[in-house]
């Protein structure tokens, strides 16, 4: 019996679905005295603030990082000083929301943003050190939680997945509407 595209799309969807919720347990690192900002992180009880993986909200009921954050803070791990434009253009987001999105991290004292040596209108992104290493605990959480979802295949079964994503970002890829200008302007000005 074959699959039917629609069916199998679906479950695709689903899997990236809950490959997000299961990054949400990072949840704001609060202090315990009631008022004003803990160890120079966040506000106090505020949402979104930047707790570190299994460290969940302590009564405050907030629902830690949202998914661009994260997103936000790996890709700085992996290209600090990456240009605040370049940024948003890989998170697929405004530069107004990209905006507003390190504002948070800088409040949380995650990111700095430096104006560009080569280029004064360029602002370029950096982790602090609180930041890197909230990154590098986020990168052994994926890490962690990928060998506990791919445990289930055994290394064919890998490899065929392996193979069928590949073929599967190719055409996304030709589906992608920045595509052609990306190829006609790979390397975007702040």
């Amino acid at each position: 019996m074959a699959i039917e595209n629609d069916e199998l799309m679906r479950k695709f969807v689903r899997a990236g679905m809950i490959m997000q919720h299961i990054e949400k347990p990072f949840g704001p690192r609060h202090g315990h005295g009631g008022h004003g900002k803990c160890h120079g992180h966040g506000p106090e009880g505020e949402q979104g603030g930047h707790g570190h993986p299994g460290h969940a909200p302590h009564g405050h009921g907030g629902k830690g990082h949202k998914h661009g954050q994260i997103r936000a803070l790996s890709l700085l791990a992996m290209h600090e000083g990456m240009n605040q434009k370049d940024l948003a253009f890989l998170l697929g987001i405004r530069p107004q929301s990209m905006s507003e999105l390190l504002g948070k991290l800088e409040e949380y004292g995650l990111v700095e943003r430096r104006k560009s040596a080569e280029d004064a209108r360029a602002i370029k992104v950096y982790l602090t050190e609180d930041g890197r290493t909230h990154a590098r605990e986020i990168a052994e959480m994926r890490k962690q939680t990928a060998a506990d979802v791919f445990q289930a295949l055994d290394d064919e079964e890998k490899a065929a997945l392996s193979a069928i994503l590949d073929k599967l970002n190719v055409e996304l890829e030709k589906m992608n509407p920045r595509r052609g200008k990306e190829e006609q302007d790979d390397t975007p000005k702040e």
